[in-house]
């Protein structure tokens, strides 16, 4: 699977293990794709509304932009036991 962002392209191999080509870094047993996240403004904050699992993703259940082209679902990793949500840069596209 390809994660294409504005100023980058990140693989993603079988185990969700993410790699990093333009540094010419292999997928890493400490970053993992964990899924994606729906996220919506609730008072002021961001707030998430749904939650996507890997499989989802690989399955192409996840609405990634609205119909006004604006991004809607976020990818999730977990990064030597951090877990994130990667909002910037933007998303461009998800190739399974």
């Amino acid at each position: 699977m390809q994660i294409s962002l504005v100023n980058e392209t990140y693989f993603v191999n079988d185990a969700n293990q993410i790699g990093r080509p333009s540094i010419k870094m292999v997928p890493s047993k400490d970053w993992i794709l964990t899924g994606a996240v729906e996220l919506k403004m609730v008072f002021g904050s961001l707030t998430a509304i749904r939650h996507y699992s890997v499989w989802d993703i690989r399955n192409k259940i996840v609405p990634w932009f609205f119909k006004n082209g604006r991004q809607r679902c976020f990818i999730t990793d977990e990064d030597h036991g951090y877990y994130r949500v990667q909002m910037s840069p933007r998303l461009l596209a998800v190739h399974v």
